[in-house]
């Protein structure tokens, strides 16, 4: 059905590349240790927020979808069209708060919009010509990501 994006090995290689290069810029970070310990803190909690709603999201669609053939507008998905990228881009903030400098998360947020935006649009379509109006009401109710 979904025809990927095939450049996520050269964007995890460039944002590793791109770590190396930050940590040489010690300036960049806050040298407060108790606002660092918070930013890991948070970056710690939002990870696992985002894997547990990824997983909760996929088995609940895995449950409830008559093996792919039925719209969910149920559980996560009465929150958010989009749970399973909503939890990649909690993750996606945490490894930022914990690995970058606190700033850079709008960055993230930014090139998180460019890499998913299309794929979610071609996912409506493709939803909007099999499900017809049943997900075009769902989807005048339900925010694509964020409620």
């Amino acid at each position: 059905m979904k025809k990927r994006i095939k450049i996520d090995s050269s964007i995890l290689s460039f944002v590793i590349i791109l770590t190396g290069i930050l940590y040489q810029f010690r300036n960049l970070y806050t040298e407060d240790l108790l606002i660092d310990d918070a930013l890991d803190f948070v970056g710690l909690f939002m990870i696992l927020s985002g894997t547990f709603l990824r997983m909760m999201a996929r088995g609940f669609k895995k449950e409830h979808s008559q093996q792919g053939h039925g719209l969910v507008m149920d559980g996560p998905y009465a929150l958010t069209r989009n749970p399973m990228y909503l939890g990649s881009f909690l993750m996606g903030v945490g490894f930022t708060l914990i690995v970058w400098p606190w700033w850079s998360v709008g960055l993230f947020a930014i090139l998180f919009y460019i890499r998913f935006n299309k794929q979610m649009i071609k996912e409506e379509q493709y939803l909007t010509k099999t499900f017809k109006e049943n997900y075009e009401s769902y989807a005048k109710k339900i925010q694509r990501i964020f409620q």
